[in-house]
């Protein structure tokens, strides 16, 4: 039969069912009864919420459960392990020279600044070590840095020589630096004035002379040649006052045309030179 009776074979209802007197031993079939009520209960197995060893942990009415302080790694930390540590923490992090720091430079220690905001550091020997202030004064004061020379150099730092003065290589390109030798004159009565034209390589040539002629074609020669035939040219016909014709020659000459006797003539033209 199907239905709890003692000394009798068991057999399933229509259902698959069979039913069992509770349970009074642990071998005992287990009846639905039993695990329902046992699944109910608030503290099966004692379980409690005490810090106790061996015992099934349950929370107590506010919700909370006690464990005991731990000791390894793995074990639930508890609120005074917790509070004690973030204590600790506090203090730690109060502290103004924690873990032996030192403003000094001491090997293998922490960097503290001092009471003005410093710190100290050994002299550096490689070039990411922090620099110290007396590299820096070092190197501020050399007279000659990082091979830097008086001397027209190429990929070299220019330096004043002993007089102040710098060097550069003679120009090639418009954006080079002028030399001082570019400005070329002479004040003699037949001179020149030579001025670097800024973004070239050629510069303004202004020349100026006396001349004399018996009479006739006579071609007068600049103190200097033009590079090219000089772009101005004013004359003067001298304290005679005597007529006289002047055009350009080529670019080392003009010819001054002088058909009545000898006379005295000045002269002034502009043109250009290449530097």
């Amino acid at each position: 039969v199907s239905a709890p009776n003692i000394n009798t074979i068991v057999m399933r209802d229509a259902s698959g069912r069979a039913q069992f007197a509770a349970p009074s031993v642990a071998a005992d079939a287990a009846i639905l009864s039993t695990v329902t009520n046992h699944s109910s209960l608030t503290s099966a197995h004692s379980a409690t919420n005490a810090a106790t060893a061996n015992r099934i942990m349950i929370r107590d009415a506010s919700g909370r459960c006690q464990a005991a302080s731990p000791s390894a790694d793995a074990d639930v930390a508890i609120k005074s392990y917790v509070d004690a540590v973030t204590s600790a923490l506090s203090t730690h992090a109060a502290l103004t020279n924690p873990h032996s720091s030192t403003s000094s430079q001491t090997a293998s220690r922490l960097v503290l600044r001092d009471s003005a905001g410093r710190a100290r550091f050994a002299a550096p020997s490689d070039a990411n070590d922090a620099a110290i202030l007396s590299t820096v004064t070092t190197h501020a004061g050399l007279t000659a840095p990082h091979s830097a020379s008086d001397s027209p150099v190429a990929s070299r730092i220019a330096m004043y020589d002993s007089g102040s003065r710098l060097s550069t290589s003679t120009p090639s390109s418009g954006d080079n630096c002028v030399r001082y030798d570019q400005f070329t004159a002479s004040r003699a009565q037949n001179g020149y004035m030579r001025i670097p034209i800024y973004g070239t390589t050629q510069s303004l040539l202004i020349q100026w002379g006396r001349c004399s002629s018996p009479g006739g074609d006579i071609y007068v020669s600049f103190p200097i040649a033009f590079t090219t035939a000089y772009m101005v040219m004013a004359t003067d016909v001298g304290a005679d006052r005597a007529p006289y014709g002047a055009e350009v020659a080529s670019a080392s000459q003009w010819l001054w045309d002088c058909p009545i006797g000898a006379h005295t003539a000045f002269f002034i033209a502009i043109g250009v030179i290449n530097s």
